[in-house]
């Protein structure tokens, strides 16, 4: 039995005491979960290599204001979005 399989990550221990059986991602494989891997790119490129935050509140800060720009300002590539911003394309997101 595999140690993961006796001591999971906290996200994963809760999603099996919620009856939700986790599907994790092998390391070092982003083709495995492409829609995360891109997502991580652009927060890179697009916003804490541009700002260069020094702490974790600065960090949170510009996080939160790239989140805001992502979802509600920049248009999106994804077929679903049609070259509008996320919450512009499908206004019914759950919170």
């Amino acid at each position: 039995m595999p140690v993961d399989a006796i001591f999971p990550q906290r996200g994963s221990r809760f999603l099996l005491c919620m009856g939700v059986e986790p599907h994790v991602c092998p390391p070092q494989r982003p083709d495995k979960n492409a829609y995360v891997e891109r997502f991580h790119r652009t927060l890179g490129e697009e916003c804490l290599r541009v700002q260069l935050p020094q702490t974790l509140e600065q960090v949170q800060e510009v996080t939160e204001s790239f989140l805001h720009h992502y979802n509600e300002e920049r248009p999106n590539q994804a077929r679903s979005c049609g070259n509008r911003p996320p919450h512009v394309a499908c206004p019914a997101f759950p919170p």
